[in-house]
């Protein structure tokens, strides 16, 4: 969507295109590894790439031609929804392994070893597909124009002494990041109740694109933002954390009942089943009592950020700058940017005390 009717000034150019060429000069070593058979954190720094290349191009939508851009979101998307079910599988079966290693009951081994050969066969099963849509993205020219497009449009860096800062990248910054925030500030009260599953994923999501949008415009402030991007990071991790454990559930109580079918298809009966129920049975027990830890550390982690003050001395920054920029350039054209004020019904200091006072 884009937010301005004027053409992006000079500062504003140059932070997009020296932003999009960071991600899109990660994001092709990455692939090559994924393409030449390589697992786990090749995946990972690929997804991580994309996905930020991705969000360049709706943060920055202005400085990009709007059919190409839609083009190179929807290869990304679908480059990602791929990396992402990889990665997924890598992540558990190394957490069973783990967990393998650090068993001594062979009561618990057979069910464990049965639940990794399964994701095993689901991760080989994936390979190919991966390596297809990491072909046909590569084959798509995306990259290729994409790096085009950003030749034209500026600087692949911030050269020294280069100033990104202008009215226009502190109003259309304030504007992405406000409305992030005030995304994040609206899923706060889900964090009392641990059943709130989706919520607690959505908030999940809106901590990311928060911090997404940070890193994005991070160029243009003397600190980089970086207190609020690591406050934003840590509560993406923590709600992270979170979400993963409910797919675990979910996926544990899918297994368990596929395998009990098919145990009985094959022999008849489920009784062989039962050597493999004490894993099953431990490792539903022991996400469930990780769950519940994982959710009261949310809490506790939105609570100290709320002690912090984090987001409320984010919003005290952007205003700041915001007008500052407007008082060093006032008889610039003003871009039309709509306001976005502070989330005054959702001040960040009430969410802290709320969470001190209702945390169970």
């Amino acid at each position: 969507m884009r937010s301005m009717s004027n053409a992006p000034d000079t500062s504003y150019r140059h932070l997009a295109a020296a932003y999009a060429a960071r991600q899109l000069a990660a994001l092709p070593k990455h692939l090559r590894a994924v393409r030449n058979g390589s697992r786990g954190e090749c995946v990972h720094q690929a997804r991580v790439a994309g996905r930020r290349l991705r969000v360049a191009i709706r943060v920055f939508a202005p400085c990009f031609p709007a059919k190409p851009a839609r083009r190179w979101r929807r290869q990304l998307r679908r480059l990602l929804r791929t990396l992402g079910e990889a990665r997924d599988r890598d992540v558990q079966i190394a957490q069973l392994d783990d967990l393998l290693a650090a068993t001594d009951d062979r009561r618990l081994r057979p069910g464990i070893e049965r639940l990794g050969l399964r994701l095993r066969q689901q991760r080989d099963r994936r390979q190919d597909d991966l390596l297809a849509a990491v072909k046909r993205f590569e084959r798509s020219g995306t990259m290729d124009q994409m790096r085009q497009s950003l030749a034209d449009l500026g600087p692949a860096r911030i050269r020294r002494g280069a100033d990104v800062r202008s009215r226009t990248v502190f109003a259309e910054g304030s504007r992405q990041m406000l409305a992030a925030l005030q995304t994040l500030l609206g899923y706060r009260d889900c964090l009392w109740n641990p059943r709130d599953v989706a919520r607690h994923h959505a908030m999940r999501i809106a901590a990311k694109r928060l911090r997404y949008a940070m890193e994005a415009f991070a160029a243009a402030y003397p600190s980089g933002l970086k207190p609020q991007i690591d406050a934003a990071r840590q509560l993406q991790t923590a709600l992270g954390d979170l979400h993963d454990c409910d797919v675990w559930m979910e996926q544990l109580d899918t297994f368990i009942r596929e395998e009990q079918e098919h145990t009985e298809e094959y022999f008849g009966h489920t009784r062989p089943f039962a050597r493999l129920r004490p894993g099953l049975d431990h490792l539903v027990e022991r996400q469930r009592r990780r769950r519940d830890e994982l959710f009261a550390e949310a809490g506790r982690t939105w609570s100290r950020l709320g002690d912090q003050a984090v987001w409320e001395k984010l919003v005290q920054t952007l205003d700041r700058r915001l007008r500052q920029a407007e008082a060093t350039e006032p008889t610039a054209e003003r871009p039309d940017v709509p306001d976005a004020p502070p989330p005054q019904a959702t001040d960040p200091r009430d969410d802290a005390r709320a969470a001190n006072k209702d945390s169970p």
